[in-house]
């Protein structure tokens, strides 16, 4: 018997084949990035907008931030529907969540 190299997490992420998310498309959105020095921080995707355009990929915006307090690029990047909680306590509620780095 074969053991398998990965195993399946309960999370579903979207496939490799999905297009890249766009800032006209999320105006309602929020980026929310976590540093490794524990600084969290929400970005409102309509502000984002204003300053790389509509149609800016977030994936690649999402590349470009850097903490203020330790200059790193963030730990992990989401795109939520909602800031008002954090990705850990929103998988088993009800907004939606869509990993960016």
């Amino acid at each position: 018997m074969e053991i398998p190299l990965f195993r399946l997490c309960s999370r579903p992420y979207p496939p490799p084949t999905m297009p890249p998310p766009l800032a006209r498309d999320h105006m309602t959105w929020w980026l929310a990035a976590s540093c490794v020095c524990q600084r969290h921080v929400d970005y409102a995707v309509r502000f984002l907008a204003e300053q790389y355009g509509p149609d800016a990929d977030l994936s690649r915006v999402a590349t470009r931030l850097r903490c203020r307090k330790c200059n790193r690029r963030p730990e992990r990047v989401d795109l939520v529907d909602r800031p008002d909680r954090r990705v850990a306590e929103v998988c088993g509620g009800g907004a939606r969540v869509r990993r960016l780095a």
